[in-house]
């Protein structure tokens, strides 16, 4: 959200859809005070409404959920309890099992977040655990959020954050490396049969390059670094670009 006039006190906002259509807002917070929550009912409620922009019936409105993750004690009411997720939603006030979730607000103060165990495998439990135990100093992660390729994945990008220039140089050279040499054997058993198999060669070679720009490479520095042959460039480059 560029309109954000406490933009400095935030880590990161996210929005994004997924394949049924309902937006989520997840947004990590450093610090907070008592405008925060009026903020994200803000936030929420313009992100439901702005869909009668293209929506052509108020019945194809989809659910918005903001997940806001504090560093700090957001609900002083609440400090005395080990509840660390604070969650709302639209009820009925004389029916209150009547909940209408078309709009949620979930906070997670993560300060009160105690895993009950280590060896606890919920995703959820995970992904808090990373957040609550893992920073750029840290040494030795648990194997359990290492054996989880999505917290495990986030533990790897932590570790990199924090290499020093020289370090993060000899790492992406290791990488550059591993991932030249897969190259040319693939292509070689490629090359080595017959001509009907291009394609395959082709795809190959592109999905090196994708390979390297996940890394951050752009396609250019990714052809050069793998000797891409000159003839395919443009090929690659209208398969991978467009």
């Amino acid at each position: 959200f560029p309109d954000n006039a406490f933009k400095k006190y935030s880590i990161v906002d996210v929005k994004c859809k997924d394949n049924h259509g309902r937006y989520f807002i997840v947004e990590m917070q450093m610090y907070w005070n008592s405008s925060f929550f009026m903020r994200s009912l803000y936030n929420t409620t313009k992100v439901f409404s702005s869909q009668l922009e293209k929506a052509k019936d108020f019945k194809e409105l989809k659910s918005v959920y903001s997940l806001s993750i504090v560093n700090s004690n957001a609900f002083p009411d609440y400090k005395d309890t080990d509840e660390y997720i604070q969650e709302y939603y639209i009820i009925n006030k004389n029916h209150v099992d009547e909940v209408k979730d078309d709009i949620a607000l979930v906070f997670v103060e993560l300060p009160k977040f105690k895993p009950t165990s280590k060896s606890d495998k919920l995703l959820k439990t995970l992904w808090l655990r990373f957040l609550t135990e893992v920073n750029e100093s840290t040494e030795v992660v648990d194997k359990a959020l290492l054996n989880n390729p999505d917290t495990a994945e986030a533990v790897e990008l932590m570790r990199r954050a924090a290499f020093s220039d020289k370090e993060l140089a000899a790492y992406e050279k290791e990488m550059l490396d591993e991932i030249t040499h897969n190259t040319s054997i693939r292509v070689e058993r490629e090359e080595g049969r017959e001509e009907g198999r291009a394609e395959g060669r082709e795809e190959t070679l592109a999905d090196n390059i994708r390979n390297l720009m996940a890394y951050g490479f752009d396609f250019d520095k990714a052809i050069t670094a793998l000797k891409m042959p000159m003839d395919q460039v443009e090929i690659l480059r209208k398969k991978i670009i467009g």
